[in-house]
């Protein structure tokens, strides 16, 4: 995959912009004979929820994103709602103000009180200056979000999180086999 500072990139579209469409992200899409297939078997043998289709998706993002297990839940809300449980936090999480509901759902949904920050031009993703400056004693987690497939700048959230003692959290929902360094996923604590 290509790097790219630019969530959109007109020069690698496959639509023509018009009034009516606002060319935000360009869509990977699969062969449709070989996809379709794949949910015939599913469909055929009744089992379309967990079983060895479940194992073996969880297999595949396993070694696409070289991590030792994936855990897949059904939707990134759930992953996120989960990832926030399990450390069984009290008081605010740190997001970008521009994300999907989802991000501050999970986060509410967990009784913590989410924090908007503001974002970077061009990315649009969470400010690292930004999240700088709104740590307080009692930001209990960071929560970068992917933003159209554009990656956070992992490295600085790591450095913030590990000075500041916080448990940081990806919103990898729009970002999945996004790259920095190494697959995405492939080092923080938790993403969906």
């Amino acid at each position: 995959m290509e790097s790219s500072t630019k969530a959109y990139r007109p020069e690698k579209a496959n639509i023509e912009p018009s009034p009516a469409t606002i060319p935000i992200v360009n869509p990977t899409l699969h062969d449709f004979e070989a996809v379709i297939a794949e949910f015939r078997q599913a469909w055929d043998n009744g089992q379309v929820t967990t079983g060895v289709f479940t194992r073996r998706f969880e297999a595949a993002v396993e070694e696409k994103l070289q991590v030792p297990q994936a855990i897949m839940v059904q939707s990134c809300t759930a992953g996120l709602m989960l990832a926030l449980r399990a450390l069984d936090l009290t008081g605010e999480v740190i997001l970008p103000a521009f994300s999907w509901t989802a991000t501050a759902h999970a986060v509410v949904w967990n009784g913590l009180t989410p924090v908007f920050v503001d974002i970077l031009p061009g990315t649009l993703t969470l400010n690292p200056e930004a999240v700088a400056k709104a740590i307080t004693p009692q930001t209990a987690a960071l929560m970068p979000v992917n933003v159209f497939g554009c990656p956070p700048e992992y490295h600085a959230f790591a450095q913030l999180a590990q000075a500041h003692g916080l448990p940081l959290i990806y919103d990898t929902a729009q970002g999945l086999g996004s790259k920095v360094q190494t697959p995405d996923g492939s080092w923080v604590y938790a993403g969906d």
